[in-house]
């Protein structure tokens, strides 16, 4: 990453390079986790229309939109760009999920999964995802806040596979196993301190 690109640009490219290096592999899903900086319609434009799915996490305080009401006939003036508001913090405002999952993980105990489809940002019309709540440890007496999810699906999705909300969730999950290693790298082997000329001298360093 040089200076002048925000860790968007850099993860945007790597995006594009990894979906141009899979372009020939028909039967796959490939699912991007993303965190928290990465779930905008910023980011998620510059991903768009390409061969993988993108999973990223939203803040908790988010208000998103549904699609615009039809047009009236004869009408004059723009139509109107945003529907009905969505607001994370207000369930009044959720209306009823698309998909409703209930499942039993053994780590995350009791699952409830909600899913909706075509929302957006206010500045991000052009830029359509689905959002799923994600409930975990629901047989605690205190469940912890839910985590809410942007699923920007693949321009392509293969035929023998369905894509539901479990599927973006667990696409998510898989992160979690992820984020000790690359910890470990960073901090205990110092992989990121070293400026090595080639990558077999990264070996005696280790």
């Amino acid at each position: 990453m040089s200076s002048s690109q925000t860790p968007q640009e850099v993860g945007t490219a790597q995006i594009q390079d990894l979906a141009q290096a899979r372009a020939d592999v028909q039967e796959a899903l490939d699912l991007v986790a993303c965190d928290g900086k990465y779930g905008n319609a910023g980011f998620l434009r510059s991903v768009k229309g390409i061969r993988c799915g993108i999973v990223a996490r939203l803040r908790y305080d988010r208000v998103l939109f549904g699609p615009p009401p039809p047009r009236t006939p004869h009408k004059r003036g723009r139509n109107k760009l945003h529907g009905k508001r969505f607001a994370f913090k207000e369930p009044d405002t959720w209306g009823e999920p698309d998909e409703r999952v209930e499942l039993v993980d053994p780590y995350w105990g009791q699952v409830r999964l909600e899913r909706w489809h075509n929302l957006h940002e206010k500045n991000g019309v052009d830029v359509p995802y689905e959002v799923i709540r994600a409930s975990v440890h629901q047989e605690r007496e205190k469940p912890p806040a839910a985590l809410w999810l942007a699923w920007l699906a693949p321009k392509v999705i293969p035929t023998r596979l369905t894509v539901s909300a479990e599927t973006i969730w667990r696409g998510y999950e898989s992160r979690w196993p992820i984020e000790p290693g690359l910890h470990f790298r960073k901090a205990t082997l110092g992989w990121t301190m070293p400026r090595f000329q080639s990558a077999e001298a990264g070996d005696p360093w280790t």
